[in-house]
């Protein structure tokens, strides 16, 4: 299918009687009061979460919208997803070739990314919870079973997991953990990475992260 008659918007929010998107229903809101440790504050709380959606749906858009390039008969003028394909630029008629290329690899997650960056600014913004002197850091952890399963560990990923899930139900502890992996990564130095890189290679697993 051609990226021209996509509703990408629909397809990530799903319909009024079956919505995709749960994350700001009421009890939806009051389960991540409760998690982070907040359970009065849900209209804050609520507040909060819908800026996220928000930004989550224009990522999202972003990012199915790059990954489904438009016909070369489409004229970008007509391309409702113009600014989303090219980084909020649009796109000329000659610029069809750049678009329709692939990024080597699994590209990461951006959409999930976005959440991840959210939730980390929020959480560690948060005051302690009642009879705490601090907050533990944002820092969601994964375990992965005999190499094929992904466990989840700790307050901070059992959240991060269920607002992924809340926003979309085929995300799992999978795709959170390939997100946490990548953040690990992003905030490496140059030598950090040069390193991790040259283990990859001897052990033979040389793919560059993704999420």
């Amino acid at each position: 299918m051609s990226g021209a008659g996509l509703d990408y918007e629909g397809a990530i929010r799903g319909s009024k009687d079956n919505p995709r998107i749960k994350l700001t229903e009421p009890e939806r809101v009051a389960h991540v009061a409760a998690q982070a440790g907040v359970p009065l504050a849900t209209a804050r709380v609520a507040a909060f979460l819908n800026a996220l959606v928000l930004g989550y749906v224009d990522s999202r858009i972003a990012y199915e919208a790059r990954a489904v390039p438009p016909p070369r008969a489409l004229d970008p003028a007509t391309d409702a997803w113009a600014d989303h394909r090219n980084g909020g630029d649009g796109w000329e008629g000659n610029e069809h070739d750049e678009l329709l290329k692939r990024p080597v690899g699994r590209p990461p997650n951006e959409p999930l990314i976005y959440v991840y960056d959210l939730l980390a600014a929020w959480w560690n913004d948060l005051p302690p919870p009642e009879g705490q002197k601090r907050r533990k850091v944002w820092r969601p952890e994964f375990e992965r079973i005999e190499q094929q399963t992904v466990a989840v560990e700790g307050t901070t990923g059992e959240l991060f997991l269920y607002v992924a899930k809340s926003l979309d139900p085929l995300y799992t502890a999978e795709n959170c953990n390939a997100v946490t992996n990548f953040i690990k990564d992003r905030s490496r130095s140059p030598e950090g990475k040069a390193r991790r890189h040259e283990k990859r290679k001897r052990q033979g697993r040389n793919k560059p992260p993704s999420a």
